[in-house]
């Protein structure tokens, strides 16, 4: 945003193509948490190796290869549908969308790789490797994008699209280094055999059925809840390029906060499917109180965080003056959002780790 406000614009618009496509990947991974969790419960170690490989192969035939055509073309998509945009921004979205495949397919692998660990209650090292990653991109993308201010004679950056090429280099390495932190380095997966090669169970239709069956509701619920903030995008580009880019800084803030709403989101998630899948159904109850507890000590601390930043939101994207006034007064609006939108998580979270996931996208599709 600090290259201006074309390249601000258009990041926006991208981001609302590419977004909400990646949300229905990242529905379709979610079903690797109720699946492996209730495996793992169950003490059917194998099946949990199985799930992953499903989880790799599928979403990658079945999804891949669509969400790169729509976002190899971004920028004219939204123009198509009506949002309101110069040739300049419309051609700078196609160039982000198409610079940001780098990322997609390993994005989708570390996704499917944290909810397999995750489902055997395994959570340290991707948190500590995402915390690590936050600065890593934070380097790459000065030195992609800025050109470390000048620090090196003859290298001024790649401006604008140097950051999904940063992106893309930090997923790569984050997906390198869970890998050699889980396998080599601590041989997790070896103290409950919960590894297999890789074998012609991952073509069995009827895991995979159960795999899409499980995955296509939690993609549809995962769909609604980013498409409905992607259409207020949609909208606000109807009024102008200054909408679109306060839209885009609301968006970049909604995903700096979602980790703690997915934080209680998966817990109460894995918990349940791990105790339900151990027969334990006593144990699920109190987990799933317990998560309705803290979701909503979440929910309220996220709400009031977010609403007490609102004056100085915008100052971390952008400098311009009509841009900055804006997003402090349409932030207090995404922190309420935030809030609501907490419970609901934690209330996704319970039903997934049952198995129910359709109840779930019922209720989006009804909200």
């Amino acid at each position: 945003g600090h290259l201006g406000k074309d390249e601000l614009a258009a990041m926006s618009v991208s981001n609302v193509v590419m977004m909400g496509t990646f949300a229905v990947s990242v529905g379709i991974m979610g079903s690797l948490g109720p699946l492996c969790s209730q495996a793992f419960g169950a003490q059917q170690y194998n099946r949990v190796a199985t799930w992953l490989q499903v989880s790799v192969v599928w979403p990658t035939l079945l999804f891949f290869p669509p969400m790169v055509l729509i976002w190899c073309f971004a920028g004219e998509i939204m123009t198509t549908l009506g949002v309101q945009s110069t040739p300049r921004v419309t051609e700078l979205a196609d160039q982000f969308g198409r610079f940001s495949l780098l990322w997609l397919w390993p994005a989708m692998l570390f996704n499917a790789l944290s909810m397999w660990l995750e489902s055997m209650e395994i959570v340290w090292p991707i948190t500590i490797i995402s915390i690590f990653f936050i600065g890593v991109n934070f380097l790459l993308n000065w030195i992609l994008v800025a050109g470390m201010d000048g620090a090196i004679d003859g290298w001024e950056g790649m401006g604008f699209l140097g950051s999904p090429v940063a992106t893309a280099v930090s997923k790569v390495l984050q997906i390198i280094a869970l890998w050699a932190w889980v396998f080599p380095i601590c041989k997790y997966h070896r103290k409950h055999n919960v590894w297999r090669p890789w074998s012609t169970d991952v073509l069995d239709m009827r895991l995979v059925s159960t795999f899409l069956r499980m995955g296509i509701p939690m993609a549809l619920t995962e769909a609604v809840f980013d498409w409905s903030f992607e259409i207020l995008t949609g909208f606000s580009g109807g009024l102008s390029v200054d909408d679109v880019a306060v839209m885009g800084v609301l968006v970049n803030m909604l995903f700096l906060f979602q980790p703690l709403q997915m934080g209680v989101y998966t817990a109460v998630s894995i918990r349940v499917g791990n105790k339900l899948g151990d027969g334990d159904a006593d144990a699920a109850r109190r987990v799933a109180r317990v998560g309705t507890l803290w979701g909503t000590v979440c929910a309220i601390g996220v709400g009031g965080l977010l609403w007490a930043l609102s004056p100085v939101v915008g100052q971390l994207f952008t400098s311009e003056p009509e841009i900055l006034h804006l997003t402090a007064a349409t932030t207090p609006l995404l922190a309420i959002d935030m809030t609501l939108s907490s419970l609901s998580f934690t209330a996704q979270g319970i039903l997934e780790g049952q198995g129910r996931p359709e109840l779930a996208t019922y209720a989006a599709l009804g909200g």
